[in-house]
């Protein structure tokens, strides 16, 4: 048997939509191997990002300097040492500390209410927003994750969220295809990030989704964007500020776009 099926196998039978969501993904990503553009982006550094930011958010140079942000951020680096060796993922799949920290300042600043957010792995990424939450006393975060293939994984989708933070969380399994565009019908969005699966059409499919819903001012981040042309493409929308900023502790690129 496939070692692909192999894995997926426990959600195969619990879900026959699995197969096709499987299958559309592997098409997607074949596609790409032959097709997709990977742009050179012009990426600066996390600390040029921060500074560039200021002239836009109010406020948002003071909340990255918080002891709530150093508080999870050392709670999550000890639940990742932890971690390493006994989840079913490679933790350094996880966002990094450039973007978890750009996630935390940019929830501050916006003091969103609604915030939602693709891919979830351990919850790195999750964290951060909902700690920003927390501090907030306002907001709830949306998770859209089909859990990557291997033991247990719905055990560990999301077990670096401190459960005191999980009140203002709900996950919700599938794909982004299928379940973003029932998602918060007639709810504005004011703050959306992308780490699911980095095919130039899923990216595309969840920019042209999330940008429509943004508010004025709303945010987009999106995570691994050198994978394709998509974020390149959300410039065409005009955004008000746009920036790809290297990550730390990887070789890969964010990017951001106010609207």
């Amino acid at each position: 048997m496939p070692s692909v099926v192999v894995r997926w196998l426990p959600a195969l039978v619990q879900s026959p939509t699995a197969w096709f969501d499987i299958a559309i993904k592997r098409v997607e990503r074949w596609l790409d191997r032959r097709w997709v553009r990977h742009p050179a982006y012009e990426a600066h550094d996390w600390l040029t990002v921060v500074h560039e930011l200021a002239s836009v958010l109010p406020g948002w140079t003071e909340v990255l300097a918080e002891a709530p942000l150093k508080a999870i951020e050392e709670q999550v680096q000890r639940g990742r040492r932890d971690l390493d060796g006994q989840g079913p993922w490679h933790v350094g799949m996880n966002a990094d500390l450039a973007l978890a920290r750009c996630l935390y300042g940019l929830a501050r600043a916006l003091q969103p209410e609604t915030v939602v957010e693709t891919g979830v792995g351990y919850g790195v990424s999750s964290a951060f927003i909902l700690q920003a939450l927390a501090v907030n006393g306002r907001g709830h975060l949306y998770s859209v994750d089909l859990p990557l293939p291997g033991r247990d994984s719905a055990h560990f989708t999301g077990a670096l969220i401190p459960a005191r933070l999980r009140d203002r969380w709900s996950l919700h399994v599938g794909t982004s295809r299928r379940l973003l565009p029932r998602l918060l019908v007639d709810q504005p969005l004011d703050l959306f990030v992308h780490d699911s699966s980095h095919t130039y059409l899923n990216m595309r499919r969840e920019f042209a989704w999330a940008w429509e819903r943004l508010r004025a001012g709303g945010v987009l981040v999106a995570d691994d964007v050198e994978c394709s042309q998509a974020f390149e493409e959300l410039r065409a929308r005009a955004p008000r500020f746009w920036r790809v900023a290297r990550q730390e502790a990887k070789r890969a690129l964010f990017g951001i776009a106010i609207k």
